[in-house]
């Protein structure tokens, strides 16, 4: 953070990534011939930018930036079917408003936001001893408006309406290989609150 004469400025620089790796191991050979019987893995990497500027004492807007790259790459003994990697990259912008104040003597605050995010995705899956791939392409925009006014010291009143869509997560796409069964074909969750 650092300030001028006139505004006041923030940004943030964040990156990181995460390796999973799942394996179910058949030390003694019940289940069949040879040790590994499942060996999935997983890797993410992401980015995100985000800064604000404060434009005059009483209006602030932030503007954030992000960037998401995921993979699957499961390895099971018992597929009918080799399953290749699967894949899915995310992009995503938001930019809110903060305006705060007093408004005929009470404080007040009033915060507008929108956020669109666009992911798309190569998906591998099997039907039998079919090969399934699915190829999505999601728009999900997210918007928001609350404010709050404080009538009396200590007291707040606050409202807020959005309309929200969450894509699914990869876990939910594709299953921890034991107790959740995953689903290529889910398409994003919308809300409105």
């Amino acid at each position: 953070a650092w300030t001028d004469t006139h505004r006041r400025y923030r940004a943030q620089l964040l990156a990181g990534g995460s390796f999973q790796r799942a394996r179910f191991t058949d030390l003694f050979g019940e289940v069949g011939p040879g040790r590994n019987r499942t060996d999935d893995l997983a890797t993410r990497s992401f980015g995100r930018f985000a800064g604000s500027v404060a434009a005059t004492p009483w209006l602030e807007t932030t503007a954030l930036a992000t960037a998401q790259h995921e993979s699957v790459d499961p390895h099971d003994a018992f597929a009918l079917v080799a399953l290749p990697d699967s894949t899915r990259d995310t992009l995503a912008t938001a930019a809110e408003l903060n305006a705060h104040g007093r408004v005929a003597g009470l404080r007040c605050e009033l915060r507008p936001s929108v956020r669109v995010e666009h992911t798309e995705a190569r998906l591998h899956a099997t039907y039998y001893r079919d090969l399934v791939v699915t190829e999505v392409a999601h728009a999900a925009p997210t918007y928001r408006v609350g404010g709050v006014v404080e009538p009396t010291r200590g007291v707040a009143l606050s409202a807020s309406a959005t309309t929200g869509q969450r894509v699914p997560s990869m876990l939910e796409l594709f299953g921890d290989g034991a107790l959740l069964a995953g689903n290529t074909g889910l398409r994003p969750e919308r809300s409105t609150s």
